[in-house]
């Protein structure tokens, strides 16, 4: 089996992930939300609908930098970063939904709009679930309805709950990062892989550690019938066949699903593809119904994934 063929698209013009990140730390408005257990903050910039971002396990809100760059003219952009939790607990996905929407109050957004990544997305549906008159877009991508934990992970994440250690500090993660995501990332712009590993390499192990152990823990399926909004599922060839046939599984039990391929983005298109996954952006936020071939994921062999 071969991959799909790819359509032949223009080369918008390049964006430097650093020189983007440095603009918006500088000109967008910072906040943080008190009390969260997680030192829940992050940065607003732009102007109309707000668009939420969530980021996957190991990402954070820089990851949608340069996507709420070229959105910035039409929507208000909220990145949502976490910090290494107070104190060891076993928190639950609900505790991060929890947060989410004291960031929607403090923003005073009665409408919004979610794109989230792997762990983001199962948040974005589960906040939507739990408030379905304030979320009227979400757009998942890279989600399945439950991740379990191997018993070795259990044993990792014991023995890691309590780290002040970084991803760039544990053994191994930049090959795996490597192996996992380089081949997405454009050849010909080799600062943008460099600063993405930086950038998640200063991500705090026991937050991972924290949001897996949510997610073992949450059973998705008894939400999606209370999820009442149009929900966008992007497939993208990092994802794998299996995570995309389990999205498709999770798909078919929201009423007003639709769902769309990605190719040649990996498991991070707002960082490899930025241009198109803002056009995806405004054209579903605009009018889900140009979605609605409910088109079936491409399927990569093992090879290309």
């Amino acid at each position: 089996m071969t991959p799909p063929e790819t359509p032949g698209e223009g080369c918008p013009p390049p964006l430097r992930c650093r020189d983007v990140a440095e603009t918006m730390e500088r000109i967008a408005t910072p906040w943080s939300l008190n009390g969260s257990k997680f030192g829940t903050h992050g940065w607003t910039w732009g102007e109309g609908p707000a668009v939420y971002f969530l980021s996957p396990i190991g990402g954070c809100a820089h990851l949608y930098s340069l996507v709420s760059w070229l959105l910035r003219e039409d929507f208000r952009c909220v990145l949502i970063d976490w910090d290494r939790p107070q104190a060891q607990s076993r928190w639950t996905a609900q505790t991060f939904v929890d947060d989410l929407i004291a960031i929607g109050d403090l923003h005073h957004d009665e409408q919004i709009h979610l794109y989230g990544g792997e762990f983001g997305g199962l948040l974005s549906l589960l906040w939507a679930a739990h408030q379905p008159r304030r979320i009227s877009r979400v757009i998942v991508q890279g989600l399945v309805a439950q991740r379990r934990l191997s018993l070795a992970e259990r044993v990792l994440a014991g023995w890691y709950a309590n780290s002040s250690k970084t991803l760039a500090e544990i053994p191994y993660h930049a090959r795996v990062q490597t192996i996992n995501h380089r081949r997405w990332f454009p050849p010909l712009d080799l600062d943008r892989w460099e600063w993405f590993q930086e950038t998640t390499g200063q991500i705090p192990v026991s937050l991972v550690v924290a949001q897996a152990r949510a997610w073992h823990a949450t059973h998705l399926p008894p939400a999606l019938s209370q999820v009442t909004c149009p929900v966008l599922f992007v497939n993208t060839e990092g994802m794998g066949p299996a995570t995309q046939r389990d999205q498709a599984v999770v798909a078919s039990q929201i009423s007003d699903s639709h769902s769309t391929p990605l190719h040649t983005t990996g498991w991070h298109p707002s960082l490899t593809h930025p241009h198109r996954v803002a056009k995806l952006i405004r054209q579903f936020i605009a009018d889900p119904l140009a979605f609605d071939h409910h088109e079936e994921p491409a399927f990569f062999p093992l090879s290309q994934v």
